[in-house]
């Protein structure tokens, strides 16, 4: 039986390999448009990408060998292996200035505007946004006009409220989550407002001590916890899942212990979220049903994927994390616990349990998730259909309100209604982790060249299908007669 900490190791590796696979897409497509000379320094980042690639493809018959808990010598030489590989992909990404690469994809803006339809209808707030490629593997907010500017400008004056996407993540819809983190800075007026009032700024200047220099960082990491929060209010477990797996792989570069000036620390986040999503009992919606492992469900997996990684940060790579200057007790109890009555009330991920088993196995045969019926919801489709043409039939020579209720009843049923943008991804991660990693996390062995072509396919495949819901469900929103967009 694989030890966990052992399973929890590939998946790291794994991450590095998708990765590899993502940066060569990102690079071959730059390719196939470049100039002659722009090719050739493509061809130089494929080249280097392509020795990541073998070095990581060497180490598998040794690590995908041994079942058994692995003892601290071998542990932590895999895991430095694993994060110099991808301390590597992040360095040539913020080298990608030097390639021609593609703007983000359209669905990117559709993704951001069906996830933040409900909150902008509940506020009244618009917030017309931008979304920029970046040669950062970081996701950021700012205002566009004031940075370029170098100076804080007025709302009315033509601010620009602008997303910066790396551009290694720009095809991946599972990681756009992250991007709703984001995006919720811009609906930040709440939080804002709540920690001017007068009664919140006695509470802090007692969290900052004799450091009032601090204020600032109180103000920046309760205005981080509050957009994790709004995230989770928006995407449910899918934002847990995008946060975790993007802050592991930027672990290999920035460390996973630490706080910044403009960042709390990621563990105390990790467990903020946690929280929210254990009081919401989201769980029974992300069962881990197809494999044999500990974890019952994603959101169990994902945080223990980040204990692993915390943990052995501290034993193998030197991490020690750093102290707060300020103090995180009095923070949490003075102001963190109250920001959950600043979100916006009521469920905005329109998350329907049932449709997610159905959604999953939909994704595994290949087909798009952008919309799904009542009686196929319910598995009641096919005998709806026969109901319904029998009815069709026997209408034409029958009247009477029973047949023609019955008959609405089954036209309802079989009608296709879109898919919320939170069912799709969270049927993306579902599918992701249990059906594409998963088994070639148990299958590691066996994984030569050809399997992992394979693998990459299905994930970049993954990103097609999932992009393609996503525009598709919000155009059947927009077009759906229902008045709620379809999702009765």
């Amino acid at each position: 039986m694989l030890s966990a900490s052992n399973f929890l190791l590939r998946y790291f590796w794994l991450q590095a390999f998708e990765r590899v696979a993502r940066m060569e897409a990102l690079l071959e497509s730059s390719g196939s448009v470049a100039h002659p000379t722009d090719a050739r320094v493509v061809q130089a980042f494929l080249k280097q990408i392509g020795k990541t690639k073998e070095e990581l493809l060497e180490i598998v018959p040794v690590l995908g060998s041994i079942e058994a808990e692995l003892d601290d010598h071998a542990y932590g030489a895999f895991l430095k292996f694993v994060s110099a590989s991808l301390h590597n992909i992040v360095y040539m990404h913020q080298h990608l200035s030097f390639v021609n690469t593609r703007w983000t994809p359209q669905e990117t803006d559709v993704f951001l505007k069906a996830v933040f339809a409900p909150l902008e209808a509940t506020s009244g707030i618009r917030r017309p946004l931008s979304v920029v490629p970046s040669n950062s593997y970081m996701f950021e907010e700012t205002d566009l006009s004031s940075y370029l500017l170098q100076r804080d400008t007025n709302p009315g004056d033509g601010a620009t409220p602008t997303l910066f996407l790396p551009k290694l993540e720009a095809s991946n819809p599972l990681q756009w989550g992250t991007l709703v983190h984001e995006m919720g800075h811009a609906f930040s007026e709440p939080i804002r407002t709540f920690l001017k009032s007068r009664d919140v700024e006695k509470d802090i200047l007692v969290i900052v001590g004799q450091r009032p220099q601090n204020v600032g960082v109180v103000l920046r990491w309760a205005e981080e916890i509050f957009c994790d929060l709004l995230a989770v209010r928006l995407l449910g477990p899918a934002y847990l899942a995008s946060f975790v797996d993007f802050i592991v792989v930027l672990a290999a570069s920035e460390g996973i212990l630490s706080p910044s000036y403009t960042h709390p620390f990621p563990q105390w986040r990790v467990g903020i979220i946690s929280d929210h999503l254990k009081e919401a009992n989201v769980s029974r919606l992300v069962r881990l049903t197809r494999s044999q492992r500990q974890w019952p469900d994603l959101v169990r997996f994902f945080i223990e994927l980040f204990e692993e990684r915390s943990w052995a940060e501290r034993r193998y790579l030197g991490g020690t994390g750093e102290r707060a200057v300020i103090d995180v007790r009095e923070l949490d109890d003075r102001i963190i616990r109250h920001l959950p009555e600043l979100l916006p009330q009521g469920d905005l991920t329109a998350i329907k349990e049932t449709k997610l088993p159905l959604l999953r196995d939909r994704l595994l045969r290949r087909i798009p998730i952008a919309t799904v019926s009542i009686f196929e919801e319910t598995k009641n489709k096919p005998a709806a259909l026969q109901r319904l043409r029998a009815l069709q039939e026997s209408l034409r020579s029958a009247d009477g309100q029973d047949v023609e209720a019955e008959l609405a009843y089954l036209q309802e049923g079989v009608r296709e209604r879109p898919c919320s943008v939170a069912e799709i991804v969270l049927a993306g991660w579902l599918h992701k982790v249990e059906d594409l990693y998963f088994p070639a996390i148990m299958e590691l062995e066996a994984f030569t060249r050809k399997q992992g072509e394979e693998f990459a396919g299905q994930v970049l495949q993954l990103d097609g299908l999932l992009r393609t819901s996503i525009e598709s469900a919000y155009l059947a929103t927009i077009l759906s007669p229902d008045p709620e967009g379809g999702r009765g």
